[in-house]
This record gives structure tokens, sequence and C-alpha cells, in this order.
């Protein structure tokens, strides 16, 4: 039975890992053919070093990995791509962006970025008659290697950068000093203009460190407030009523695993896909409102025609089933 081994820079488990499991299981005839090791888990960590040692970790543990799974931003994915090499497991990746330059150890992945999702964001948030987009904040982690590009499309003036010139702390769930939240949205509440709107970054360390987030807006900040995903809107009840979720694409469905949909389940999906004998299962795309799929590549045993690569093209949506009998036909001649 192959091994999976997880490797977060947040946690997993609770839906996002049901989806992950449904998505598993609809790649291998309904069961999941793979035993899932226990999760290696960063807790909202950007560290480069601190991640690759987590992905090390995992591929000496004791039972050594079919596949590495990287997940939950894109500096777990790219730690993945630095540590592993060619004697190493392959890895597939869920991340908020692209993975760029040579990978000689990826077998796939699920980008969650869409297209024009800032816009999206000001947008959703817009819809309410309180919010002016011209006092506006985007808030981001500092301390993240990616905040840059998620600004992108802000001004500066507009932009508050948590935690700037500190190391990221831990948290507390209080509204005193040990939930640090509270200190950075009190500064937040004094910029001028006045805000009226939030839109909150998809951090790892947010989304690890999320109740005591928002229960830190809610006692500081009470305004309208757009969250990437909608377990931010879950983890407390304060201020709830003024909190949406762009939740594009959702991580997950807390009433029905088998959403394919969700990003955990695109996830388990490739994974199942890779075990099943995929060497190249690709990289699926969110595009705002559906996944795209990119072509997987299968190669040929090396007794039957080393060195020669196959590529399938397929228009729409395929059948598993249906490719798994095309790619054993391929491999009989």
């Amino acid at each position: 039975m192959p091994d999976i081994a997880i490797v977060t820079s947040t946690t997993f488990g609770g839906k996002n890992k049901a989806c992950f499991e449904s998505g598993l299981a609809s790649s291998s005839n309904g069961k999941a053919e793979a035993a899932i090791l226990p999760p290696f888990q960063s807790f909202g960590i950007y560290d480069q070093s601190k991640l690759r040692e987590s992905i090390r970790k995992a591929v000496n543990y004791d039972r050594r990995p079919d596949v590495i799974v990287a997940v939950d931003g894109h500096e777990m994915a790219q730690a993945a791509a630095l540590e592993l090499q060619e004697q190493d497991p392959k890895f597939i990746f869920l991340s908020g962006d692209a993975l760029g330059g040579k990978t000689v150890a990826l077998a796939g992945g699920v980008n969650m970025n869409a297209a024009g999702v800032n816009d999206v964001r000001k947008t959703l948030l817009t819809k309410n008659p309180k919010v002016k987009e011209e006092s506006m904040y985007l808030v981001v982690n500092n301390n993240s290697p990616t905040w840059l590009n998620d600004a992108r499309d802000w001004s500066p003036s507009r932009v508050a950068r948590f935690f700037h010139g500190v190391a990221n702390p831990e948290n507390k769930r209080t509204t005193d000093a040990d939930n640090h939240f509270i200190a950075e949205f009190e500064k937040l509440a004094k910029r001028e203009p006045a805000p009226t709107g939030l839109v909150i970054s998809a951090d790892p360390y947010f989304r690890h460190w999320r109740t005591a987030f928002t229960i830190a807006l809610a006692a500081k900040l009470p305004i309208p407030v757009c969250y990437p995903f909608q377990e931010f809107v879950d983890a407390s009840e304060g201020n709830k009523d003024n909190s949406v979720a762009l939740d594009s694409p959702p991580l997950n469905n807390s009433t029905r695993n088998s959403d394919e949909t969700t990003a955990y389940f695109q996830l388990g999906r490739q994974v199942g896909r890779f075990i099943a004998g995929i060497q190249d299962v690709g990289v699926v795309t969110w595009n705002g409102s559906e996944w795209l799929e990119t072509s997987p590549k299968t190669y040929a045993p090396p007794d039957h025609a080393s060195g020669i690569e196959i590529e399938i093209r397929a228009k729409g949506r395929v059948d598993e089933t249906v490719l798994q009998e095309m790619l054993a036909a391929l491999r009989r001649a």
C-alpha cells in the first residue's frame, strides 16, 4: 500500500482531510488504497530552512513515503521544490500561486490562484453600502515573502503590513496583549482615511491563528471584512454578521466531502492519479469559477520504450477509468 506524507505550513485535519480523502478515493475506484502518514505540520511559519527540514523529515520517516504532498502556501511548495532531488519521492503541491523554476521532483499540483482575484475581493466587499473603496485596506503579513505579490494591485497607502519589523509571535485567544493581533488592529484603526472595509490576505500565519485574528478584529475594528476562506468566518462569533468569505475556490465543504469544486478534493484526486501510475499529473488551476486541467504525461516502462514520452491531450473532462484503460493499452503496444 502506498504511503502519502502530508507536509503543511499550517495544520492538516478536519474537513480539509475529509475532502482530500474523498478526492483520493475518486481516483481509486471509490476506495482510497493508500495510507496517509501522520502530518508534518509547521503551524504558520515561513522560514525556508525550517520548511525544508520538515520536507526532509517526511522523506526520512520510518515508512518512506511514495509521494510528498506540500500544502498551504507557496512557501511550502517552494521548499519542496528546493529540497527534493531526483533520488527523493516526487511531490504534489497545493498553493495560491504557480510554482516557477526547474523542479526535478515535481509530479503535479493544485493552483488556487484566480486571475483578477484582487478585483473580485474588492467587488465582493463593496457590495456592503458601509464600505468606501477609497478607505478599504488590504491586510498582509509583512513577514511573508509573497505579500508584495498579493498587494500588487493596491495603493501602498492602503496596505496594512502587520508585524512590520518584528517576527511572527504566538498568540492566545484573548483580547489583551497575549493576542498580538490586538495591537495591530489598534494601529490600523488609527489610519487615515479611517478604514471602512478590510480585505484579508490568504496568509498561512493568519490562517493558523485565525481564531485569535478574528477575536482581535471584532474587538478593535468591527467593520465589514472579506476573508479568503470560510474557515475565518467560522472561527469566532464576533463581527460575524459583517464578515464574508471569497472562498474561491473553497478549501472544503462542511456538508459534502465529495464536492469537486474544493481545493482539497482536487489535491486528493491529483495524488490518487499519481498513485495510479501517472508520473506527471500536471497542475489544475482555478480560473475563478472552475478547475482547468493540464494534460497529464505518462511515460512508457523502460523495458518497452526507454526515453520515449507520450503526451495525451484531452478537451474537457475525461473519465478516470477510461483514461487508465487508454494508458494500459499504450503500455501493451
